[in-house]
């Protein structure tokens, strides 16, 4: 036995518009964490010793005990600026760095 389900005459109208909003939300929030990534100033090995003045090995042993995050893009590894800059706005605000 099968039961009829009344359907409003807009039901399908309503129901595309109501798709329609859902994907214009996740393009223009997927726009803005793609713009975000490629906004993101990111430094090299070499850039963020000079930006830091530090060397590689300690760049590396930063890295090691988490106090600056490396990524690896395309197999390479990089450091974001943003993340740097706030590693070391917290060192001045009496966090610490220390070599333990």
């Amino acid at each position: 036995m099968q039961k009829a389900i009344n359907i409003s005459p807009n039901f399908e109208q309503n129901l595309i518009s109501f798709v329609q909003n859902i994907v214009k939300h996740e393009l223009e929030n997927f726009k803005f964490k793609e713009q975000s990534v490629q906004e993101t100033k990111w430094f090299t090995i070499n850039e963020a010793c000079d930006y830091i003045r530090v060397t590689k090995p300690t760049l590396w042993a930063m890295s090691k005990r988490g106090v600056i995050k490396k990524y690896y893009i395309d197999g390479q590894p990089r450091y974001k600026k943003s993340e740097i800059d706030a590693s070391f706005m917290s060192v001045t605000r009496g966090g610490s760095v220390s070599n333990d």
